[in-house]
């Protein structure tokens, strides 16, 4: 067959043509892909209708994420691990550190959060002699001073945390450092008690000798072993609401 002049011009615009839509099809492909690929992951990532908290991941596996709030805020707002039996552990915090203020300044007292609850630590003062759970004169003073700092309690309770240094009792009326460290407790709660602390409010702790002081193994670190701290838990959510004005 005779291919004419004007044939060969047909068939080569015919092949340029189709070349050209080729090389703008892998141009337009790329793209059009990565348009579905985002359209699949904002509909994988869509919040759930039924609880606006989770979201759904590309592998199908629920993500809770809670908007707009963080564990720390969280804890912050109502004491550690507290849940919704407690409120405003910060706000105790604030409360408390302005009713100890002087005794703060002073270096007579420290209070920080320990375990979701305001920890009172009492320093610069030896409350009791190795050995023994009689509260020393100038303990018996600091307790209450704090008491008098501390004010009304408006139901919260107060843990009364008895601890003793790591010196065995081998003798006298208690058989471990869990028997005295709790009468040294005991001892304290009594002085709370007998100024103004409702004793329904007053609990007993001991933690015998597992929490010595962080200073080492001398006579200075043990005697600050030898110690009573005080706990003061947050407002059960229930005793604040019925303190509402």
């Amino acid at each position: 067959m005779v291919v004419t002049e004007e044939g060969k011009r047909w068939r080569a615009g015919a092949i340029a043509g189709w070349l050209l839509s080729a090389v703008l099809g892998l141009g337009v492909l790329p793209a059009t892909c990565a348009r579905v690929d985002r359209a699949a992951t904002t509909a994988a990532n869509a919040v759930n209708p039924i609880d606006p908290g989770r979201t759904t991941d590309a592998t199908g596996d629920a993500q809770f994420q809670p908007p707009g709030v963080t564990l720390d805020e969280v804890g912050a707002a109502n004491g550690v691990g507290a849940g919704n039996e407690t409120v405003g552990l910060n706000a105790d915090l604030d409360l408390f550190r302005t009713r100890f203020r002087s005794l703060i300044e002073g270096n007579r007292l420290d209070i920080q959060a320990v375990d979701g609850r305001t920890g009172v630590r009492f320093l610069g003062v030896s409350l009791f002699d190795s050995g023994t759970a009689e509260v020393r004169p100038e303990g018996e003073a600091a307790v209450k001073d704090a008491v008098t700092a501390m004010g009304d309690l408006g139901g919260r309770m107060v843990w009364v945390e008895g601890h003793a240094d790591d010196v065995p009792v081998s003798e006298g009326a208690y058989p471990s450092n869990w028997e005295l460290a709790a009468a040294r407790a005991s001892n304290v709660a009594k002085i709370l008690i007998g100024n103004g602390v409702p004793a329904q409010q007053v609990a007993v702790v001991s933690y015998g000798d597992t929490r010595p002081s962080a200073q080492g193994d001398s006579a200075e670190a043990k005697q600050e072993s030898r110690r009573v701290s005080l706990a003061i838990m947050p407002m059960r959510q229930e005793v604040a609401e019925t303190q509402t004005p």
